[in-house]
């Protein structure tokens, strides 16, 4: 958090580096070009400027820049893997799905790209919530009055448009009797009739005259900029939500409608992430309050002094150069899932921002090291950490093995006065979680069982933003152990249990067993089975290695040496239904079949997978995904993610879209890519039913 050097190009001239105040003192004039130290640009001009032009506003920043460089005003900036949204950003994007184009093309209706998942909420789901009606009003009128504005000539929806489905649009339609027809005198007269009444209930639950679309949008952003502070930043999530409820009741109005309104706007743009992520960035954030406060004498403003961020995995992280001035920290990411680092390195060096620190945990490749190395040179990063394993060397002894809380626990908090046995907790739970120590999931009374009830939390898709804040301020071993109940989380986690009870059902619509044995199993065997070995060898003959009864004969010989994959394909979830997330559908699964190792297909884009048998080595996920995927998808041994499509031998015209008629096909590819890539033998793939339950068994699970 130091002050930064800089370079500077003076009459004609590279001069320094420099610390920034010392360049203040000298009060440069506004065109004077400066830069950081160790850019690789100004160093090779500071070395031969003749080689080069003058620098300009493209590889530098002007020197009043200089002037926020003081370690007071930079901001920083903390990264959350996944996605999310402050409340803030909820009501940004309600205002903004007021004035969302709705075209009509062809017979079709379609939505703008950017409206169009909160669009297709209001429209495919019933509500009774006032607020979210009346946004669904407002949607179906867009709608009903769009044939009577056609689009531009020569318009053609592209990807920046949304075709909506055309059985959901007329069954909206059906619910409001909106009149038929495309056109006519009588459905515009409904139209004007229909938005009166909107305008007219807009005012009653808004406490203001609003008589049409640009009224209501003017209304809206005055209320958003009456919930923010009057001197700057933003409000922490549940500040906002106290605002919410003073601004409302104030005017006589009932808050809870709206803010449940903002919440599900927010639930519908959370996804991803993990404990880990989150108590990474809780530690960080908890680090940093207290090392203001006492550099700065007064607390830091959130907003304005310190964010939480959000990048998904194998996103690009040059949309980060929107802040400016800032200090970046990225915890538990794996290098792989970055596309660009070094080119966001550079965007965020232009305007003023860099990567102040860069630890993580998962596997990695020597080239990995080497880029974070010469970042660092040049001035492009700060220091990073970097416990995972190299790929190719093995698995790391439990005792070696790290999460990301534990490395920002190590750099930032421990052995200082910042540090607290809550945090410290905190950091525990997140190392249990994520490197899959808790030895029972379901004992509710071990004290590890409060890292479940987070995760659970995460999965109930609570907002990501939220839980991290509130986890940033634990400071007692009480506080942390207490949080469920003093937050209300404990309701949440207890109703989404009950939910999730209704919703896991629908894992068993599509569910396929891979069974495999390993060669030196195999090999034991081979030729061992007497009259199976005879047989077998003649059918493998003839049927050119399809059929092999001698490996099946063996299986049957050894059948607590075959390895079962159970794999079931994300069911069709409505957008107000709890998310059924990779440890719920495995939690609600083990109930009632056995397996090894657990795969969860996202469609045919995203593939999950999980060790479920600690004792089960014969496939390290890490090294399996890119097998499966491509060279950058991987993770841990026990828990890694790939992309299917992004393989060569991907053969997308079977599997553009997975559902109940080619799952089996699919599941009979992963076995197929299980066989070429580790040399495994695959026994059997069948698909697998509730009549299964019995025959597959349970019981090897009971003890989990």
């Amino acid at each position: 958090m130091s002050s930064h050097n800089y370079y500077i190009f003076y009459e004609g001239k590279i001069a320094g580096p420099y610390p920034s105040e010392q360049i203040l003192q000298w009060n440069l004039a506004a065109d004077t070009q400066v830069c950081i130290e160790g850019t690789e640009e100004w160093l090779l001009l500071s070395q031969a400027p003749e080689l080069l032009a003058q620098p300009d506003s493209g590889s530098s920043l002007p020197s009043p820049y200089v002037k926020q460089d003081s370690t007071s005003n930079r901001k920083s900036i903390f990264i959350i893997h996944g996605r999310g949204n402050t409340l803030d950003n909820a009501f940004r994007l309600l205002i903004q799905l007021v004035r969302t184009k709705i075209r009509f093309y062809q017979g079709g209706i379609f939505a703008d790209s950017e409206n169009s998942n909160f669009v297709r909420f209001l429209l495919y789901d019933t509500h009774s919530n006032p607020y979210t009606l009346l946004f669904d009003r407002i949607i179906v009128g867009k709608i009903a009055l769009c044939p009577f504005y056609p689009p531009p000539e020569n318009w053609i929806p592209d990807s920046t448009w949304t075709k909506l489905s055309e059985f959901k649009v007329t069954d909206k339609l059906e619910t409001y009797a909106v009149p038929q027809g495309i056109a006519g005198e009588g459905k515009r007269k409904w139209c004007d009739e229909f938005f009166q009444a909107i305008w007219q209930d807009a005012s009653k639950m808004l406490g203001q005259v609003i008589t049409s679309q640009p009224a209501l949008s003017e209304t809206l952003e005055g209320i958003r900029s009456r919930l923010m502070p009057p001197d700057g930043g933003m409000y922490l999530e549940k500040e906002y939500k106290i605002a919410i409820q003073n601004y409302f009741s104030e005017r006589g109005l009932n808050p809870e409608p709206f803010q449940e309104l903002l919440l599900e706007f927010q639930r519908l743009n959370d996804a991803g992430g993990d404990l880990d992520t989150i108590a990474s960035n809780a530690l960080y954030g908890a680090w940093f309050m207290q090392w203001f406060e006492k550099q700065n004498v007064v607390p830091p403003r959130y907003g304005k002094d310190f964010e939480f961020d959000f990048v998904n995995y194998h996103q690009s992280f040059l949309h980060l150069a929107r802040h400016k001035n800032a200090d970046i920290y990225l915890p538990d990411f794996p290098m792989e899932a970055i596309p660009d680092l070094e080119d966001a390195s550079r965007a965020l060096r232009e305007v003023g921002s860099r990567f102040v620190r860069i630890d993580d945990h998962h596997p990695l490749d020597s080239k990995q090291i080497e880029l974070l190395e010469r970042l660092k040179s040049e001035g492009l990063a700060g220091e990073y950490m970097m416990s995972g394993p190299i790929k190719g060397e093995g698995e790391q002894a439990e005792e070696e093995r790290t999460c990301g809380s534990d490395l920002v626990h190590r750099a930032m908090l421990e052995g200082t006065e910042f540090d607290a046995p809550g945090l410290d907790e905190l950091r525990r739970l997140a190392h249990q979680q994520d490197l899959h120590l808790i030895k029972d999931p379901d004992d509710r009374e071990h004290p590890d069982y409060l890292a479940v009830d987070l995760s659970k939390l995460i999965g109930s898709k609570y907002s990501r933003i939220d839980m991290t804040q509130q986890l940033m301020f634990v400071r007692s071993y009480v506080s942390i152990r207490e949080i469920m109940n003093t937050t209300g989380w404990r309701q949440i986690v207890d109703e989404y249990e009950v939910e999730l009870e209704r919703t896991c059902p629908k894992l068993e619509e599509n569910l396929a067993l891979i069974e495999y044995l390993v060669p030196e199993d195999i090999e034991e065997y081979r030729g061992s089975m007497g009259a199976a070995s005879m047989l077998g060898s003649i059918v493998k003959k003839i049927t050119f290695g399809k059929v092999d009864l001698e490996l099946k004969a063996i299986q049957s010989k050894l059948p607590s040496r075959t390895h079962k994959i159970l794999i079931t394909l994300a069911p069709f979830q409505s957008r107000k239904e709890h998310r059924i997330n990779v440890a719920s559908a495995i939690n609600y699964l083990k109930r009632y079949y056995s397996f090894d190792y657990f795969f969860f297909a996202w469609g045919s884009s995203l593939l999950t997978t999980r060790r479920f048998k600690d004792e089960d080595t014969t496939i390290n996920l890490s090294e399996f995904m890119p097998i499966m995927g491509g060279p950058g998808d991987g993770g841990h041994a026990s828990a890694a993610t790939c992309k299917p499509p992004s393989n060569a031998a991907w053969p997308a015209h079977r599997f553009s879209k997975l559902n109940r008629h080619n799952f089996l096909d699919y599941a009979n590819y992963i076995a197929g890519r299980i066989k070429e890539g580790l040399k495994h033998e695959i026994v059997s793939v069948r698909s697998i039913t509730i009549k299964d339950r019995d025959i597959i068994g349970y019981s090897s699970n009971k003890r989990r």
